[in-house]
């Protein structure tokens, strides 16, 4: 009966122990997951640090180069701008054509039998001036009261750099001068045609492919 005690004691003592180191392993064991689970987490948390990161980097990229593009398309139309600039154009009202002289109005072209020497009309003058060192060519002038169109002149020769054009034409009967206003085509060097209003200056670049026009 004693020796039963014993032997059941013994196995009551071996299954303890073995519980005890059955269970240190598995603390060893969850301890060691544990900290793999939270190297893991870190490294996943680095990771996505890291990505945010390289999308606030990719996101400035993107913006400087749409920067440097945008600024790129600029300077593209500055350095095409360069000689258009220097295209002046400008217009002046006088009471008759300074091309001919008053001795010239007395003569028989400009005599009526009836009603005498004729009155000079007024008339516009426009001026072109080239200041930019290389020629222009198509060299155009149309003549506009408002929107209407009222004559235009060709010239046939290119405009020279450091040499000056001009057009004459007569104010329609009954016009208000100032209404009358002319709007110069040129094409560049490059072969860019562009347009300028002599009335304010204003520079417009046409679109490629585009004619000088024509009535």
């Amino acid at each position: 009966m004693l020796a039963a005690a014993w032997v059941t004691a013994i196995a009551t003592a071996g299954l303890l122990a073995g519980a005890i180191v059955t269970a240190r392993y598995a603390i060893k064991t969850f301890r060691a997951q544990e900290a793999q689970l939270g190297l893991l987490r870190k490294q996943g948390d680095d990771q996505e640090s890291l990505s945010r990161q390289q999308l606030v980097v990719l996101g400035l990229q993107a913006r400087q180069l749409s920067q440097s593009l945008g600024q790129g398309e600029v300077n593209a139309i500055k350095d095409r701008q360069v000689q258009a600039e220097q295209i002046l154009v400008w217009q002046e009202h006088a009471p008759r054509d300074p091309r001919i002289s008053q001795a010239q109005y007395a003569t028989q072209s400009y005599f009526d039998p009836i009603t005498g020497p004729q009155r000079p009309e007024p008339v516009v003058v426009a001026h072109v001036q080239n200041t930019s060192g290389k020629p222009v060519t198509e060299l155009k002038y149309r003549w506009v009261l408002g929107s209407s169109l009222h004559g235009e002149t060709d010239r046939a020769a290119p405009l020279l750099a450091d040499t000056q054009d001009q057009d004459v034409q007569e104010v329609p009967p009954g016009a208000d001068p100032s209404m009358f206003n002319v709007v110069v085509y040129f094409r560049d060097a490059n072969q860019v045609l562009w347009r300028r209003r002599a009335r304010d200056g204003v520079l417009d670049e046409l679109p490629s492919g585009e004619q000088v026009p024509h009535s």
